[in-house]
């Protein structure tokens, strides 16, 4: 159905551009045809063999040759203007389809990352409550790391698995290097605030 629409808007719009040439084609013809009225008050008869240079170059000529000029121009800046558009798109889309495959590649090394790094942590930190539960100390060498790993975990998995699919997505590498830090900070905060 959008495709539909899609040709239907494109059928319209290119119609719209052929009639817009087509008309914009017989005004500027007019106003050629007017100027040269105005320029030149009697009939000119051009001899291309005997005088080339002076028939092309005649009065009645240079509304033909300002036309020609500017719409040169109207063509050349045209074509500028869509040259610089279509590489800011690329661009654009380059920096999207790099952001993409870093997130694809942390949520693979997340994965990872949880699969090798969490179930060791999850042993360490049921040592610590059953040493808890059982009113025997546990050293702040063993219990504030494991509890920063499990932390980092879950910071790098919100990025990774959350934030591309919210409304604020990093746009480049560097606001996802910089998101990460900030989480990283917000869960150190956290932590040190907790008792």
């Amino acid at each position: 159905m959008s495709t539909l629409r899609w040709n239907q808007k494109t059928g319209i719009g290119a119609g719209k551009a052929i009639l817009s040439v087509i008309l914009g084609g017989l005004l500027i013809h007019f106003f050629i045809m007017l100027v040269d009225n105005l320029l030149v008050s009697h009939p000119i008869y051009l001899d291309l063999e005997q005088n080339f240079w002076g028939s092309v170059f005649s009065v009645s000529m240079l509304p033909m040759m300002g036309a020609y000029t500017i719409f040169l121009l109207v063509i050349y800046s045209v074509w500028i203007r869509w040259k610089k558009a279509i590489f800011i798109g690329q661009i654009e889309a380059s920096k999207k389809r790099e952001v993409e495959l870093v997130f694809a590649s942390m949520q693979r090394l997340t994965g990872i990352l949880a699969e090798k790094i969490s179930s060791h942590n999850v042993d360490i930190i049921k040592w610590i409550e059953s040493r808890k539960t059982l009113g025997k100390p546990v050293s702040k060498k063993v219990k504030v790391p494991t509890f920063k790993i499990s932390e980092a975990l879950g910071a790098l998995t919100e990025i990774s698995f959350i934030s591309p699919y919210t409304d604020k997505c990093p746009q480049n590498v560097k606001e996802i290097e910089r998101l990460l830090n900030a989480k990283f900070e917000e869960k150190q905060d956290l932590s040190q605030k907790a008792p």
